[in-house]
């Protein structure tokens, strides 16, 4: 007490919701990371013989003179014509539904005629639980017709959705402490890099109230991608679809940098054919290391439906590697 002392107060951080709706913003950078991100989102107006939906999405992919925009299935399907709004320049275009897909939530949408710079893509790999992302939106896609920006933190990698009117949605990111963002909003790492689509699914599970839940750009892109080339859709399936990561003293204990616990197997998948079961850990796919539950669903999504691949694991810690016929994922996939 006899010494001078300096009293350090929180700052709070504000922002007019006449322009930016906002969770609260601990992450320095969130602000530039927004002004960096918003001219790559887009609106959405889709007319359907439902009426008329306003979506946020995503400027993906440009090729030329033709932009190609990710955004939330959901909100086109059935769309008998869609009007797209760049949030950047505020001209409005024409678009064209080139794709969609209820197995991942992915739609594309194809805007022929414009050059425009598109988002910073990231990896869902590089996503650690407890990580603060935010889920920014589309300007129009909220009352006031400001864009849209909300704080988070990754609460869980690599999901499984259970929905009431759809397939089951398997590896999606879970995100905590957001405000619900607008449908088909960009969610950004610290970086300002996109790491995944907000998805408008209902989970059947009530303790999931509250929950943002987001498509892994890493899956978004490899769906986009069939559909730009006008391939038929498939969903390379290995069926392990409960897995956490490997805690890295674990990992120290059985020698390996780090790994994918099972912890549920899908009954008749490929990893129950090869009798994979809960405790066993996964280390290796096609000779590129599982690190995480996240880069097991990334490097399964990568293989090829028509060749066999290897798989490397720990069955009650004995090193074993096989082959693997990966399948097309089940429309209908419950466990």
């Amino acid at each position: 007490f006899a010494h001078d002392t300096t009293v350090v107060r929180p700052v709070t951080n504000m922002i007019s919701p006449n322009t930016v709706q906002t969770a609260a913003v601990t992450q320095p950078g969130w602000s530039a990371i927004y002004d960096a991100v918003a001219p790559t989102l887009a609106t959405i107006v889709a007319n359907s013989d439902d009426g008329e939906t306003t979506t946020s999405a995503m400027l993906w992919r440009s090729e030329g003179r033709d932009l190609y925009i990710l955004t939330d299935e959901n909100a086109i399907t059935g769309a008998t014509s869609v009007q797209v709004t760049m949030t950047g320049s505020g001209s409005s275009y024409r678009g064209q539904v080139l794709g969609i897909d209820p197995q991942t939530g992915v739609a594309v949408v194809e805007v022929r005629g414009i050059v425009h710079t598109s988002a910073v893509l990231g990896r869902m790999t590089d996503l650690r639980l407890a990580e603060q992302v935010a889920a920014i939106g589309a300007e129009g896609t909220v009352s006031g017709g400001g864009g849209s920006f909300s704080a988070g933190q990754v609460s869980g990698l690599y999901r499984e959705v259970h929905v009431s009117d759809g397939p089951t949605m398997l590896g999606m990111i879970a995100i905590s402490g957001a405000s619900p963002p607008p449908d088909g909003s960009a969610v950004v790492d610290p970086s300002g890099a996109v790491v995944g689509l907000t998805t408008s699914v209902q989970p059947t599970d009530s303790s999931d109230t509250g929950t943002t839940y987001a498509i892994p750009i890493d899956v978004a892109q490899r769906v986009a991608n069939q559909m730009v080339l006008g391939h038929a859709l498939t969903h390379p399936w290995l069926g392990v679809v409960q897995a956490d990561d490997v805690p890295s003293a674990t990992a120290a204990q059985l020698g390996i940098p780090g790994g994918a616990y099972v912890d549920e197997v899908m009954p008749g998948s490929p990893a129950a054919r090869l009798g994979i079961q809960t405790g066993d850990v996964i280390t290796a796919l096609n000779g590129s290391p599982v690190g995480s539950a996240a880069s097991l669903l990334v490097l399964t999504d990568a293989c090829r439906l028509d060749h066999p691949a290897t798989l490397s694991y720990l069955e009650r810690g004995r090193a074993t590697t096989v082959r693997v016929d990966i399948m097309t994922q089940p429309y209908d996939v419950i466990p």
